[in-house]
This record gives C-alpha cells, sequence and structure tokens, in this order.
C-alpha cells in the first residue's frame, strides 16, 4: 500500500490478481491498476466497492487454482459471476467483469463483446444470476448444445520428452527424520522449532514457534519428536539431491501419507504425512509412476493418480479422472486431513511466494522478509537433575 504500491506502478507493473480487501481495491483504482478479482477473494465489502467503483473498465472477474472437482461439479467464470451476483454485484457488471474488460485487458480485441467484425464467442443462458449454459458457440460454431460437446477432438499424443520427469533417488524413511547436531554425550532435551501455522481455510500461513523434544544423542545427531504435527517433505525432482522438511499445525494426528508432484511453482515432489514409513512409500511410489498423485496408509497405495505428461497431467477423460480424485480426497480426509480446500492446501504449501512462511526443497521460506529460516531456532539439553 501508499509509497510502496504506487513504486510497483511506476515500474510498470499494471494489475494485480490478489486484491483482499475493499480498501485495497479502491486504493489501485486509483492508482490506475486493473484489478482481478478471485472467487475466494469476494465478499460483500468487496462487491459493493465494485459497484460503487468510479472506474469500470479495469475491474475483472478471474479464476486462479480451480481443481477438477470444483471445476465440474460448480463450473468455472460462471461461477464466480454467480457468486459475486449472490454477494449484491450488479449482475450486468459482473457480466462485463466476466468478459468485455478481461479480453480488452488482454489484448483480444476481436472477442468480448457482440458487435460487427468480432468473432462470435457467446454462451446462451436462462437467468444471468444462475449462468448454466445451455447453447455456446465459439467463432459462430455451436461447440456444446443442451449438455453435449459437439467437435470431435483427436487424442492427444504424448512426445517422449515430456515423460520421465521425476528424477530422483530412492527415499527412505531416514530422509524424512529431522536430524539435529549436537554434541557428544548429548543426554535429550528440548528444540525451539519453527512450524508452519494454517487455518484450515485459507492458504495465508504464519510463523508459529513451539517447544519440542529432543531424543539423546546418535552418532552426533538428536531426533525430534515430531508427533502429533502434520509432517511434509519437499524434494527436487530435477535431479538435484536436496529437500526441505516443515512442520504444520492444524492439522495434528493424520494416519498415513498424501504425495503429489503438482505444486506451485516448482513442481517438485512433495509429501504429506503422520509417519515416516508411509511418507517414503508414498514418495517412492510417485518416483516409479514418474508423476502423479498418491495415498498410502499402513504400508500401502491407497489412491495412485498418474499424472504422465511433465508429472502434472494426464490423458484420462475428465470423468474418470473425476472419480479418481474424489476418492483420493475422500482417503485423504479419513486420514484426517481436514482442509476445507484440501487440493488448493497440497499445492500451495510448497509455493515460496505466498505469505507468511512455506516449505520448499531449500526448506522453510519466510516470504514477507524474504529468507530462509531455519526449521530449527535453538536447542536446550535437559540435564539428569531436570534443569
Amino acid at each position: 500500500t501508499g509509497r510502496r504500491l504506487q513504486t510497483f506502478r511506476a515500474m510498470g507493473i499494471d494489475s494485480d490478481h490478489t486484491v483482499p480487501s475493499a480498501e485495497k481495491l479502491r486504493e489501485e483504482l486509483a492508482l490506475g491498476f486493473t484489478v482481478q478479482v478471485q472467487e475466494c477473494m469476494l465478499n460483500r465489502e468487496i462487491v459493493q466497492a465494485m459497484n460503487d467503483a468510479p472506474v469500470q473498465d479495469r475491474i475483472c472477474l478471474v479464476t486462479d487454482d480451480v481443481p477438477l472437482p470444483r471445476l465440474m461439479r460448480q463450473g468455472h467464470l460462471n461461477f464466480v459471476v454467480e457468486r459475486a451476483i449472490e454477494l449484491g454485484l450488479d449482475p450486468i457488471r459482473a457480466i462485463r467483469y466476466a468478459t468485455i474488460n478481461p479480453a480488452v485487458r488482454l489484448r483480444l480485441y476481436h472477442t468480448g463483446g457482440i458487435a460487427p467484425g468480432m468473432e462470435a464467442d457467446m454462451q446462451l443462458v436462462q437467468d444471468l444470476r444462475h449462468p448454466r449454459p445451455e447453447l455456446v458457440l465459439r467463432a459462430g460454431e455451436i461447440v456444446w448444445d443442451h449438455g453435449s460437446y459437439l467437435p470431435h477432438t483427436a487424442p492427444y499424443q504424448i512426445p517422449d520428452h515430456l515423460r520421465s520427469s521425476v528424477h530422483l533417488r530412492p527415499v527412505t524413511e531416514t530422509d524424512f527424520a529431522v536430524r539435529v547436531p549436537v554434541p557428544s554425550g548429548f543426554s535429550g532435551g528440548t528444540a525451539v522449532v519453527n512450524l508452519i501455522g494454517q487455518d484450515g481455510v485459507s492458504i495465508r500461513t504464519q510463523r508459529v514457534r513451539k517447544t519440542l523434544p529432543l531424543a539423546a544423542e546418535r552418532d552426533g545427531f538428536a531426533c525430534l519428536k515430531t508427533a502429533p504435527y502434520l509432517k511434509m517433505a519437499v524434494f527436487n525432482r530435477y535431479g538435484r539431491d536436496q529437500h526441505g522438511i516443515g512442520l504444520l499445525t492444524g492439522m495434528d494426528g493424520v494416519t498415513g501419507a498424501a504425495a503429489l508432484t503438482y505444486g506451485h511453482d516448482c513442481h517438485n515432489l512433495t509429501v504429506y504425512g503422520g509417519n515416516d514409513a508411509d511418507m517414503a512409500l508414498a514418495a517412492n511410489t510417485l518416483r516409479e509412476s514418474q508423476g502423479g498423485l498418491c495415498t498410502v496408509e499402513n504400508g500401502k497405495v491407497l489412491t495412485l493418480i498418474p499424472l504422465p505428461l511433465a508429472g502434472l497431467m494426464c490423458d484420462l477423460p475428465p470423468e474418470v479422472l473425476l472419480e479418481q480424485m474424489e476418492q483420493l480426497l475422500s482417503d485423504c480426509r479419513r486420514m484426517g486431513f481436514n482442509h476445507q480446500n484440501l487440493l488448493t492446501f497440497f499445492t500451495l504449501m510448497p509455493l515460496a511466494v505466498s505469505p507468511e512462511l512455506k516449505c520448499t526443497d531449500r526448506g522453510l521460506v519466510d516470504a514477507l522478509h524474504k529468507r530462509l529460516l531455519p526449521l530449527i531456532d535453538e536447542i536446550k539439553e535437559i540435564s539428569s537433575d531436570g534443569t
């Protein structure tokens, strides 16, 4: 905000797709930004500010990180439009923010409206407040008609260079142990640990400091006792032998493990779990499948969704993938992963630019202060008399 925000604008940065408050929206519009409002940012105060804004051509409704189940069950931009209208946005403004304004922003001057010389990209809906497309035209041709997709789309042939993208040695249980260098003869004690605090709803996190027990020294190291906190590990999957470990609050007592190679922005291999054995099995399962998502419990792989295209995409029909994805999410919730937006949680906890604290293959990143943060801040030995 203030002069720092003005500096961004003066350097030529002229849009923002993370607008968390009505106050921020008004300030950015006044400074000449285009504001791009996601569904997760919508509330009545922001919607009222959008209705009242003196500038109407620099407001867009947008999406970001829409998981497949929500995409297929609720919709894409039509869902954002519907949600904004429910919160009080004028329906005509809502349609404008999702069509003409974004088209102009992206310099797609041939589309975004209905006029001579423009391509006929249109959808017909019964009710603007609940925009469910019944007929869709692309460049004047009907491509969707009352539940049926009409054009023939040839199956995609996966190029060889998109396969075999996970370059990672076999993972062992010891890779997940938090081993702290200690003096010889260290008899046990405590460590002050930086944890990732999460609230089970948003993707914004905070730094939480906890004191956890340390075991006695063995071969120059003491193992940190991390239970009952959820552990996450991020492995570099591009041939560099490095990984980072983090602990998260708000999801205690998870059984089993979940792993995925889809995780912003580096798309490394990220594993979450309540025990090291299941985490190792999950990591190695995706190493062998060369990418994907999987769940493991009690030494058994429950669900595996291979993603053979660069570890990020697959060639399954969407209906088949949806069924598998919902089964995977069901497994996760039963095992104690209780975030409101679970797929978003999984993919954004390794995102190094997202405030406040995240975990990467280089360890913890403090996004607010632009620095790497150690997992262990300090250690203390407990003497024989308990002091």
